[in-house]
């Protein structure tokens, strides 16, 4: 296997991963997770967007990163393509 086509494969496991995760949480989790782990928002920053303290902002978004941890972790098999199917 080539760099390129590890990279991608790579690529395609972030998304998959992120999408499975993503679907798994409610609202206030997803926030606080995609605010700190994609744009590094500080957890007093975070808080009142979700109406939370920033002490539960912590919780929720470690529990995600967690929980995306072990997907991770779990993914055994090359996973599929993130972009949806090109139109037939």
């Amino acid at each position: 296997m080539g760099e390129h086509e590890r990279q991608a494969r790579m690529a395609d496991a972030v998304c998959v991963a992120l999408a499975m995760i993503l679907d798994t949480m409610d609202a206030a989790e997803r926030l606080a997770f995609v605010l700190r782990y994609v744009f590094a928002l500080p957890f007093d920053e975070i808080a009142p967007i979700i109406e939370r303290s920033p002490a539960v902002a912590r919780r929720l978004a470690d529990r995600a990163h967690h929980l995306l941890s072990s997907v991770w972790q779990r993914q055994s098999t090359p996973p599929m393509p993130c972009a949806p199917p090109a139109p037939a």
